[in-house]
């Protein structure tokens, strides 16, 4: 069964509950469509019916036959991260050679694993236009270009990541966190004063007013939304 634009975006299947709870809160921060299961019975019926686009896999869920549910799991067409114990090369081989697009092996930062969630869902769901249009500011990612009420301003990688994950978002805010794992590289030192950073410079290019901005928002307690 092919992944449906309508259906559930991320599963999380894992026996530990503290593991699930976490995940499933940072990706409602992320505003995505995420349920959890908590055993291998659920995570068939789940797979089976609901159109997922992710199934993030703990091997703790199953004994045996690990290879087999994620053959299951693959089957209904679901992309699959496996976290698991077990980092040696044939294990990590055999899993992506199944099919898995990614393995995690423990000990892993949520950080980590998150940036690896989000970069196969950027993979696997389906692709805005290369131009997004949403009011006043146009975006193509292609060329890097923003167009400002017919102006065109080529911004630099970092400003226009920032700017694309808050269009994404069509109009609801979006925290600091959240922008720091999505736009800035792995590596890089993340610290919250680095988004009001940027958001700043983009209020100077693209703000009538940047002191009184009309479309780069702060919503307190929420984060930033660009609005029309």
């Amino acid at each position: 069964m092919p992944v449906s634009a309508a259906g559930r975006v991320l599963l999380i299947a894992s026996p530990d509950r503290l593991l699930r709870h976490r995940l499933v809160a940072d990706a409602t921060a992320d505003n995505r469509d995420v349920t959890s299961v908590a055993s291998c019975t659920d995570l068939v019926h789940a797979v089976a019916t609901c159109g997922h686009a992710l199934v993030v896999l703990d091997d703790r869920l199953v004994e045996a036959n690990l290879c087999g549910l994620v053959q299951e799991v693959i089957r209904h067409g679901p992309g699959v991260l496996v976290m698991t114990s077990d980092g040696s090369e044939l294990n990590v081989v055999l899993l992506m050679e199944l099919g898995a697009d990614d393995v995690v092996v423990r000990p892993f930062s949520i950080r980590e694993l998150n940036a690896r969630i989000r970069a196969i869902l950027r993979r696997r769901l389906p692709a805005p236009p290369a131009d997004t249009v949403d009011g006043p500011i146009s975006l193509n990612e292609e060329s890097r270009l923003v167009i400002l009420h017919g102006r065109q301003l080529h911004i630099p990688r970092l400003e226009f990541a920032v700017l694309h994950a808050l269009q994404a978002r069509h109009g609801e805010p979006v925290p600091r966190a959240v922008l720091l794992d999505e736009c800035w590289p792995c590596t890089a030192v993340r610290r919250p004063e680095y988004v009001n950073a940027v958001i700043r410079r983009l209020r100077v290019r693209l703000e009538d007013r940047p002191s009184e901005p009309q479309h780069l928002v702060m919503v307190r307690g929420k984060g930033y939304a660009l609005r029309a």
